[in-house]
């Protein structure tokens, strides 16, 4: 019988490159044995080992444009979302992070230069930490065990619903506070007031001023806050911060002098700690009284700058955002943009009458605070002057 093998191993090649021009015209089965320059060789046996298999084209090619900036998620967002679906796995999360980045494009309307690009540069900020996230996800990157902590959920991620997006920072800031195995346990005390015992305590006007001071000074705080620098906005967010994320905020980025303060606050003002220096019965009795004097000034103010100041207007009618029934904001942002176009010499005085009147008529109740004052901490002041003199 013939040996098959036998006849295979009689082919010979006196050097490799006569082999390899034999190969290049004559297909060889892989494990046919061969002699070359008086060695056996098996066919198959010179294509490189562990070699890593070419990477998924799709997610590759994903990468490299959203890293060099070929790829964005505002005016590429459909074609993102369809390699997403080709890559594979669940990306919904990101997808729905990429609809609501295209559908929340800052507008000019109603903004001064300065204020239009700071949300321009802001907005393209946002941008790149999504075409990041998006990079990461789908790179051939181990799976291993995360080290990177969740990013901090920010307004676009709620498409601009400002109370559910203070409610998830608040959550989000509330998580942080729990141990996990590999990190050291984060205080659950102010200085010995437990966080829990301050839920259900609003915040004074000083203790979100504190919060705003410390943005001011610190980019890591304004930036996990979500501040965009527009004031209504970010006063909207100050206003939905409660007492247990202000106390821990000014635990981890305040100085001692702050933290000081803010005891002070935590016991004068919420009743936490030794017996307040003013009689909750008198305090009460105080705080309705300047309550009730500072609605007076903030409603005079915003009457008064309808006629000298609209852009000072503007910024009162967004501080009051809250106390405004839904249905009059955008007619009265209307009425407003109509004020501020008389005044930059757009529209006549005569067409703006209405804007007036609708503001005078159906804003101008729902005005409760100033932009800057409060009286209803007077006394808090006084009590805490008259310590310092001491």
């Amino acid at each position: 019988m013939i040996n098959l093998k036998n006849i295979l191993v009689e082919i010979e090649f006196s050097s490799s490159e006569d082999f390899k021009k034999y190969k290049a015209k004559h297909k060889m089965r892989p494990g046919t044995v061969v002699k070359v320059a008086g060695k056996d060789k098996v066919v198959g046996d010179d294509k490189p080992k562990g070699k890593k298999p070419k990477g998924d084209t799709t997610a590759d090619t994903l990468t490299k444009g959203l890293k060099d900036g070929g790829l964005n998620p505002y005016k590429d967002g459909p074609m993102i979302n369809q390699a997403l679906d080709d890559i594979g796995g669940d990306h919904s999360e990101l997808k729905k992070r990429i609809d609501t980045y295209g559908d929340n494009v800052p507008s000019s309307k109603g903004k001064s230069e300065a204020e239009y690009q700071k949300e321009i540069d802001k907005y393209k900020e946002e941008g790149e930490k999504l075409s990041n996230d998006i990079a990461d996800a789908v790179s051939d990157k181990p799976k291993g065990k995360k080290t990177k902590s969740k990013p901090m959920p920010q307004p676009s991620d709620f498409g601009g619903d400002m109370d559910k997006y203070t409610a998830a920072l608040n959550k989000r800031m509330k998580d942080d506070e729990k141990s996990s195995s590999d990190k050291p346990k984060k205080p659950k005390d102010f200085n010995g007031i437990d966080y829990e015992k301050m839920k259900g305590k609003t915040p004074g006007v000083w203790d979100r001023q504190a919060v705003n001071n410390l943005s001011n000074k610190n980019p890591e705080l304004a930036k996990e806050l979500g501040f965009t620098g527009d004031y209504g906005k970010d006063d909207e967010i100050l206003d939905n911060l409660d007492l247990a994320t202000i106390s821990s905020i000014i635990d981890k980025y305040g100085s001692d002098y702050n933290k000081e303060s803010h005891m002070e606050r935590l016991r004068d003002d919420h009743g936490f700690g030794d017996k307040p220096d003013v009689d909750p019965k008198t305090d009460k009795e105080m705080q309705k009284v300047a309550g009730d004097a500072n609605e007076k000034m903030a409603k005079d103010e915003f009457k008064d700058t309808l006629d000298s100041d609209p852009m000072y207007a503007g910024e009162l009618f967004n501080k009051n955002l809250k106390n405004i029934p839904e249905e009059d904001r955008e007619m009265g942002q209307e009425a407003l943009f109509a004020l501020q176009d008389v005044e930059m010499g757009l529209l006549d005085a005569s067409d703006a009458e209405w804007a007036k009147e609708f503001l005078r008529k159906d804003i101008l109740p729902h005005i409760k605070e100033g932009k800057n004052s409060d009286l209803r901490q007077l006394s808090k002041i006084t009590t805490r002057y008259n310590k310092w003199l001491n």
